[in-house]
Order: structure tokens, then sequence, then C-alpha cells
């Protein structure tokens, strides 16, 4: 059994009645993800291939040296365009996975709610609201004194000063035009090694200062982000849920080796192993490229459905619930 499958398994142990619920948000997370990094890595790709066919171009009409040779200014208008568009994956990826987060929860109450023959209409305006609430949360969270877009400009510029130091070794070791832009095609195609093998001068002169990977830092900031906005989505989600009891933070099962989130997933304050309430919930993810996961906890559907039917009767005799119609449904419904 591989490490997906254990996964399925785990989460079949915990989710009970809701698996469905559960394994519809975690598919909705990870084919998002999945599809973002084929994003990132097919736009540096075509960015890539931009700047190696402007080279042949300049390498043609003979004023390569003059654009390439002695500065990188004509890489800035190139990666500008980089970073504008991962600003609009980032922007998109990042509601989704909310949305993902939230499913969950989401799908339950509005079970519960079909269940008490109540208006489903005000719920689902809540959540959307809160949905809205959490994606802007994500967007405004600052990371070093840097909000998102700025840590996006970062990696962007990380990569064209990359780029630029692949040009200028391709030039300083005697290479023609259009061996650097075949270098940069290949580079950002296969990684490094592809470079060492085949351009062992201009290795040389970069003195292995190229990392394999050149979207590597974006893919990077994107699982960060996007494992952040499931997180807000899980979290945002159980405070509007009735039957939300808390958050269980559960390790992932292809974690390396022993750090906060083995303390994290073992933490118990009285709602069960790695159960938080929300507000004592600490900050997911724990670390780059976490892959732990967060998943709503609920109450038992015999004893909520009960506490739903006492409520019906009498209100008061329920104050949560009473709570939760006062502050979440109807404030949905404005």
């Amino acid at each position: 059994m591989n490490d997906s499958e254990k996964e399925i398994e785990e989460i079949k142990r915990f989710a009970g009645e809701f698996l469905v619920f559960a394994l519809e948000a975690r598919r909705k997370y990870i084919i998002n993800r999945l599809e973002t990094e084929k994003e990132i890595r097919k736009l540096f790709v075509s960015t890539v291939n931009t700047i190696a066919k402007e080279i042949r171009s300049s390498a043609k009409d003979g004023t390569f040296f003059a654009k390439f040779g002695t500065t990188r200014n004509i890489l800035t208008t190139v990666f500008q365009a980089l970073c504008d568009s991962l600003i609009n994956i980032f922007d998109h990826r990042i509601i989704l996975s909310v949305d993902a987060g939230m499913h969950q929860s989401k799908k339950i109450t509005l079970y519960y709610l079909n269940k008490a023959r109540m208006d489903v209409e005000p719920a689902i305006k809540a959540y959307f609201r809160v949905s809205e609430q959490a994606v802007n949360d994500v967007k405004k969270r600052s990371a070093r004194g840097l909000n998102i877009s700025d840590r996006i400009w970062e990696k962007s510029n990380l990569a064209r000063d990359r780029i630029g130091d692949i040009i200028q070794a391709g030039v300083r070791s005697g290479s023609n035009p259009v061996e650097i832009a075949k270098a940069l095609e290949q580079y950002v195609r296969d990684g490094a090694n592809t470079l060492a093998i085949n351009y062992p001068n201009m290795m040389e002169r970069l003195d292995g200062n190229i990392p394999q990977d050149l979207s590597y830092e974006a893919l990077r900031l994107a699982r960060t982000e996007l494992a952040e906005a499931y997180g807000a989505g899980v979290k945002e989600s159980v405070k509007a849920s009735p039957s939300a009891k808390g958050v269980r933070w559960a390790l992932s099962l292809s974690h390396p080796a022993y750090d906060v989130c083995d303390e994290h997933a073992t933490h118990n304050e009285g709602l069960g192993e790695g159960v938080y309430s929300v507000d004592s919930l600490p900050r997911f993810p724990a670390h780059p490229n976490c892959l732990c996961r967060l998943e709503p906890v609920h109450e038992n559907t015999d004893d909520f459905l009960d506490k739903l039917i006492k409520w019906n009767k009498q209100p008061k005799s329920q104050p949560e619930l009473e709570n939760w119609h006062q502050t979440v449904y109807k404030t949905g419904a404005l």
C-alpha cells in the first residue's frame, strides 16, 4: 500500500459517515495543487523560450552583445510579464484552495439543514461570505514583511538573475548566442544537469550557483500559499459550522523526519489526539513544503440531530445552536 492509499485509509477512519465529503475535499485540493504546478512550469518554459527566441534574433542582426553582453535590462520586461502572470495564477488558485478547505464542513452543514427541513440558502450565503474573508486574509498575510505580491516579485527577480547569470557565463566562456539560447531552453526543461553535461565551460563560469530547477522557488511558494489557503478554508468553515468541534492536524504519511509537525499531530487538549479548538490551532502550514493536512472534526450525527430537534422546539435550550443561528445563519441571509 503506497502513501496515497494509506492516506485514504486514514481519512476513512476519521471521516466516518461523511467520508465522501472528506474525499471530495482532499481531491479538490490535490487537483488544484497539481494544476497550479503545471501552470507555473509551463509559464517558466514559455518565458525562457521567449528570451531564447530574442537571443537568436539578436544574433542574426548582430545586436546580441549590445542587448545581452553587458546588461540584463532586456530581461526585466519579460520577467515583469512572468510576475504578473504568476500573480494571476496565485489569485485564482488561492480561491480554489480556500473552497476545497471549506468543502467538507459546508457539505455537512447543508446535510444537517436538509435533515431539519431548514432553508439552506442563508447558510450558503454565509459560507460565501466566510470564503471571501478567508481569501482576503490569505492574500494580506505578511511573511518577512512582504505580502504575497511582493513574495512573487522576489521569486521572479531571483529567476531573472539566474537566467542573466547563464547568459553572462555563456558570453564569458566564448559560447555563441545560438548555444546560449539552446542552453537556456534545455535548462528550463531538464534542469541544471544538462548545463553541466552539454556546456561544461559555462557551468565552470557559473561556479555551481545555478539551482537544479529554475521554477523551484516559485513552486515552493505556491505549495505554501495553497496550503495556507486550504487551512484557512478549513478553519473558517469550522467557525461557521454548527456541528463542528475543532480541527485535526493530520501528519503527512511521507513526513521525512521528526519536527514540530509531529508535536502538533500528537497534541491533546481534551478533544482527541491532534484535535484543536479553532482559537488554539497552530499556524498552518508549519513550514515550507509541509504536506500535513487539516481536517474538520464534527459531532456524532445522532447527537447533533438530537440537539437540532431540541433547538427547533425550544431555541434557548441549545445556546450554542441559537448563537450560530443568530450570528452565522441569519447574518448570511442579509
